[in-house]
């Protein structure tokens, strides 16, 4: 492959090397972004616990924390960080505490009135869940076990976001692949 450069101009390539190209740098596929609100220490740990369970179910988790790189430079300001998370597809809100601080409260508000995008409740069993997210889709989860409820929360914000269809059979829910449109 030859590349000509001329007074600093900007390489070109012939169709046959940009295929070439293109091909050994495919582009990253794009994966819908969850933000996942929190409340406390407790609920910051299962909250980072959660990335993983995200990413590996083909997510993006968006979490407000030191080292995310999409909430670096405005971890300290909370109105960037609800602009922020208004961009992804999805938000997830841990409850796992009787109270909660009133910039929890504030975050749910916020995406409740601005967000058309799916809002989830993760529930520990026992807490108290506020009553804006009562009529919101719940998954629930033991103490300390919230990893254990991973596939539940992937199954959910799939069939939120359409990703997927959810069929109840007795006590356990179906995945349902959606069919692809074919193209005419």
């Amino acid at each position: 492959m030859r590349v000509s450069v001329t007074n600093h101009q900007r390489p070109t390539f012939n169709a046959e090397e940009a295929a070439e190209i293109a091909a050994l740098n495919p582009p990253a596929p794009i994966l819908p972004e969850v933000f996942i609100g929190y409340s406390g220490p407790k609920g910051k740990t299962i909250a980072m616990e959660m990335i993983g369970c995200l990413e590996a179910n083909e997510f993006k988790a968006a979490v407000p924390i030191p080292g995310r790189p999409e909430f670096e430079a405005i971890l300290e300001d909370e109105n960037k960080i609800m602009d922020r998370a208004l961009l992804c597809q999805a938000s997830v809100m841990v409850c796992n505490r009787r109270k909660y601080s009133p910039k929890f409260f504030l975050e749910i508000q916020f995406l409740l009135d601005n967000s058309p995008n799916p809002l989830i409740s993760l529930v520990q069993n026992g807490s108290y869940v506020p009553p804006v997210l009562s009529v919101k889709r719940r998954v629930k989860f033991q103490q300390g076990e919230h990893l254990e409820s991973c596939r539940e929360l992937v199954d959910v914000l799939n069939a939120k976001m359409g990703r997927v269809q959810l069929a109840r059979e007795s006590d356990v829910l179906a995945e349902v692949v959606l069919p692809q449109e074919s193209e005419p």
